[in-house]
């Protein structure tokens, strides 16, 4: 399973992404963005892929932040999210299934 440390605490997020029919998103991109710090002026931006099966896993978030944590999935023309507050379950794992953005309209 592909593994990204931010080192900045001592919780984790282990995701299993899918796609809407339900089958492994393999190389799916995961990225989050961890606004932390006095005023949460301080920025960290993680990206992993997923590996054959789907998942892939953060760990060292931290516990305590002002906002929940938007981890967002890409693999092609495919997306999703997922929120997550480390102050409510520090490890946590959860299914993320990729869908059809909806259309822009000019």
């Amino acid at each position: 399973m592909a593994v990204v440390d931010g080192g900045l605490g001592s919780c984790s997020a282990e995701f299993k992404v899918t796609d809407s029919a339900g089958k492994p998103a393999p190389d799916a991109k995961i990225s989050v963005r961890i606004a932390y710090g006095f005023m949460s002026l301080r920025k960290l931006d993680l990206e992993v892929p997923t590996n054959s099966e789907g998942k892939a896993r953060f760990e060292g978030l931290p516990s305590s932040l002002k906002r929940p944590l938007e981890f967002r999935a890409v693999q092609g023309k495919l997306e999703g999210i997922s929120i997550y507050d480390p102050a409510v379950t520090c490890k946590v794992q959860r299914d993320l299934v990729l869908h059809q953005p909806p259309a822009e309209s000019n």
